[in-house]
């Protein structure tokens, strides 16, 4: 089954920013294109920002002209689709590295190419499409052992769904993450590319770290 596709931010505020246009400017589509980049901010609950989300696109469709009235449900819908990527991470979207990391099994005909998600792979979304979804989870949960951590209470650690190059490749092996500390740095709004950096945690990986790279 072929992975559904997500609309990325930019693409959502433009839809919703044509549709206010035709709507007459409504103040309340300003409260909804705040709450749209507060849906894609991982730092803000996924959750509790679509129910208001929803909410305002809701009363919204008394001043929607009628001929624009489905587009706004269907940005509805599509919003909707980004609560769920939030909530729940479309396991195509992750290298065939880091299924292994995280004790998934896979075809072997990914092997060839460990660094690049599935979905790429067979075709099945663009490149954008899948940063977009990496970006929507931003980390997993994988064997600690193989980043060098064998405490049986905690076998598990977080490790971060790494950026995309333009070939689709990652950029790097996925680093283990301190989650506490992370929150710590979301809590005081830190932007997330330095909260990550910040909340590394130096690891020595194991010998059998699959397809390691450094």
């Amino acid at each position: 089954m072929a992975t559904k596709r997500v609309i990325n931010k930019p693409t959502a505020v433009s839809e919703l920013r044509r549709i206010a246009t035709r709507s007459g400017g409504h103040k309340s589509f300003g409260e909804a294109e705040v709450l749209i980049e507060q849906l894609y901010d991982i730092r803000k609950p996924a959750i509790e920002t679509y129910r208001k989300l929803g909410a305002t696109l809701i009363a919204q469709r008394d001043v929607v002209p009628n001929d624009e009235f489905d587009n706004h449900v269907q940005l509805q819908c599509d919003l909707l689709r980004v609560l769920s990527v939030r909530e729940r991470l479309e396991t195509t979207c992750l290298t065939y590295q880091e299924h292994r990391l995280i004790g998934s099994t896979q075809p072997d005909r990914y092997i060839s190419a460990p660094y690049t998600p599935l979905a790429l792979l067979d075709g099945e979304l663009a490149l954008e499409e899948v940063r977009v979804l990496r970006a929507l989870h931003q980390f997993i949960l994988a064997a600690g052992i193989h980043y060098g951590k064998t405490d049986p209470r905690k076998p598990q650690i977080s490790i971060v769904l790494e950026a995309l190059d333009d070939n689709g490749i990652t950029v790097r092996d996925p680093r283990a993450i301190d989650m506490n500390r992370l929150n710590e740095l979301f809590e005081r709004d830190m932007p997330v590319d330095w909260a990550i950096n910040a909340a590394v945690i130096a690891c020595t990986k194991s010998e059998n770290f699959p397809f390691k790279r450094d």
